[in-house]
């Protein structure tokens, strides 16, 4: 008898001590019970072959990630996941987003529910299955094509500068508020997306060619010297991860051009950080090798004669592929500003076009030029006419 006494006065203190600190919420203890620390999850094999942000997670949120990549375009209404907040489950689903741009039938918002032990992951849909069928179909036919122009044998330069151009020439610009716009479907069929549909669009591409990429959001300098939300790519090109952003490598019909220009190709996280910033990745960006201008031989640290023969076959090289844009880059602020005088206010920019001419079926017109400044960069973008 005075054990059992004993025992309930124990009871009685344990519940009255549960009770004090707020109750004691038994399914809350099992959902948290999983040892997820000591539980290694492997990456899922549906979706995107290089997913950066999957491995950022951590086991429990990797597992949430898996769930929901294999099973979202089943359409199914709730997704079984492991406990996760509310945060913990954005993050998550973030990741699923960046990771994967085919997933564009999925809304950005997203809740967790849960039903006795068990906590699900409930998304927002933008299409119906049949709308996503017929959409998806076109998004994979686009894409396969941009990588079927792509040269047999190129190394993932040539490649990563196909995709860059093919993006640009396909896409304009919007920010309309439709959320389609966020997508490749914006980018690849309608033309028409944000920084992160063109951001989505070289990720599925990169996906394709077999090149290492993914998404990075941060914040981008505007017209107004204003910093606005931004998104672009960071991609491994020669074993090295450099920045790459379509959106500020389109010209949005500046003096009617509306040709790739490859000012953001490949830089380094401190040239990217003159416009860019609030930005954080695991894979730091200090390579040079595969900037365009480095690798194009287009960057400059004297202007001499050597150097206009370069500049000559750059627009030659240009204009045989369709395009009339020529950029070239310099080490410095003052050779920069005294190349400018020397090519466009003394004509020396007309001795280099019969040089470009010389070299190219084209018909470069030699006695008409005009020139966008950048001295952020250091760069002289030659627009040339021809025929």
């Amino acid at each position: 008898m005075a054990k059992k006494l004993l025992a309930l006065l124990l009871c009685a203190a344990l519940t009255a001590g549960l009770a004090a600190c707020g109750g004691f919420d038994l399914a809350s203890l099992l959902r948290g019970s999983g040892d997820w620390d000591n539980t290694p999850v492997a990456e899922s094999k549906t979706g995107s072959p290089f997913k950066y942000y999957f491995s950022q997670l951590d086991n429990k949120g990797k597992q949430a990630y898996n769930n929901i990549l294999e099973n979202a375009e089943s359409m199914a209404e709730s997704i079984e996941v492991p406990y996760l907040s509310q945060n913990e489950l954005n993050t998550v689903f973030e990741a699923v987003l960046y990771d994967n741009p085919q997933l564009f039938f999925l809304g950005r918002s997203c809740s967790i529910t849960v039903k006795g032990l068990k906590s699900y992951f409930v998304p927002d849909f933008l299409l119906d299955a049949a709308q996503y069928a017929e959409m998806k179909a076109k998004v994979e036919a686009a894409a396969d094509k941009i990588i079927r122009g792509i040269p047999k044998g190129a190394d993932d330069f040539t490649a990563e500068l196909a995709i860059n151009d093919a993006v640009v020439e396909k896409c304009s610009y919007s920010g309309s508020g439709d959320e389609i716009e966020n997508t490749v479907y914006g980018s690849l069929i309608d033309g028409k997306a944000t920084c992160e549909g063109y951001a989505k669009a070289v990720k599925l591409l990169a996906d394709k060619a077999g090149i290492d990429c993914y998404v990075i959001a941060g914040m981008s300098k505007s017209n107004s010297e204003t910093y606005q939300s931004h998104m672009w790519n960071v991609i491994r090109i020669g074993g090295d991860w450099y920045n790459l952003d379509a959106t500020w490598n389109d010209p949005v019909n500046e003096k009617g051009v509306n040709e790739p220009r490859r000012t953001y190709f490949n830089l380094t996280d401190e040239e990217i950080g003159i416009t860019h910033k609030d930005f954080s990745s695991a894979n730091k960006c200090t390579a040079t090798a595969e900037n365009y201008f480095v690798r194009s031989g287009l960057l400059f640290d004297r202007f001499g004669d050597k150097e206009k023969q370069r500049t000559a076959r750059a627009i030659a090289g240009e204009a045989g592929a369709g395009k009339t844009r020529a950029e070239i880059k310099f080490t410095g602020r003052d050779l920069y500003a005294d190349t400018l005088i020397r090519l466009f206010e003394k004509g020396g920019i007309y001795d280099i076009l019969e040089q470009a001419d010389q070299q190219t079926k084209k018909d470069i017109n030699t006695a008409s030029v005009s020139y966008i400044e950048n001295p952020e960069f250091n760069i002289i973008e030659i627009i040339f006419k021809v025929g």
